[in-house]
């Protein structure tokens, strides 16, 4: 009943048109993922990098990457979703995307951003197996804590390396420089200054679990 409704020429050319909308931002996003990603660059509270030591024109970029990297997620989940009602669209989108050459490209960053999360052990040993869309983070912030005298050694050891989604990368550099109740309404990142390593590493598995990355 519901796929005849949905059957009409309007309905069908107005779904055209958001899949053809939607084709022309992840070419957008398939730009911008070949940029360069320093996890260490300043960032605002949302998780986005701030002008310091950047253009206007880079800053500009990465506000276009997040808000398209949301509307897609967004996009692929309801589909998903609704895939008994909205299948034959589905499938026209899809392969309006397959044709650009575009979701092979965006689709491994949606995917890593949706995997459940896992254990601390499990985190450590795929730094070990690189993949697209993945990123290997250090769970003691490794620019702060050379900063504060730890040795490389600590820094880059694999008890503080952990392989995380390439999004979920960007969630936890927020979520450093986000005021929080639980560290007396600092950001995490200014709470930890001069603190040792044992508290630091606390934290960075406090944050891989606030971004379910990691199990609690």
């Amino acid at each position: 009943m519901l796929l005849d409704s949905y059957s009409s020429g309007g309905l069908r050319a107005k779904w055209l048109g958001a899949a053809f909308s939607v084709q022309l931002r992840l070419g957008e996003l398939a730009k911008s993922l070949k940029a360069n990603f320093d996890p260490n660059q300043p960032r605002d509270d949302r998780g986005r990098w701030t002008d310091t030591g950047s253009n206007s024109s880079g800053n500009s970029d990465t506000k276009l990457k997040n808000q398209i990297i949301k509307e897609v997620a967004l996009l692929l989940a309801r589909a998903a979703a609704k895939e008994v009602t909205f299948g034959p669209f589905l499938g026209t989108l899809l392969n309006l995307l397959d044709a650009a050459q575009i979701l092979d490209e965006a689709y491994p960053y949606i995917r890593s951003y949706l995997d459940l999360p896992k254990s601390l052990g499990e985190l450590q040993e795929a730094v070990s197996n690189p993949a697209k869309a993945y990123d290997i983070h250090h769970l003691v912030e490794q620019t702060a804590a050379e900063r504060d005298g730890f040795p490389r050694s600590m820094i880059d050891s694999p008890e503080n390396l952990v392989r995380v989604p390439t999004l979920k990368h960007w969630e936890i550099n927020a979520w450093y420089q986000t005021k929080n109740r639980r560290y007396g309404f600092q950001s995490p990142r200014k709470y930890l200054e001069g603190k040792d390593w044992a508290t630091r590493l606390r934290v960075g598995r406090e944050a891989l679990i606030a971004v379910r990355v990691l199990k609690p």
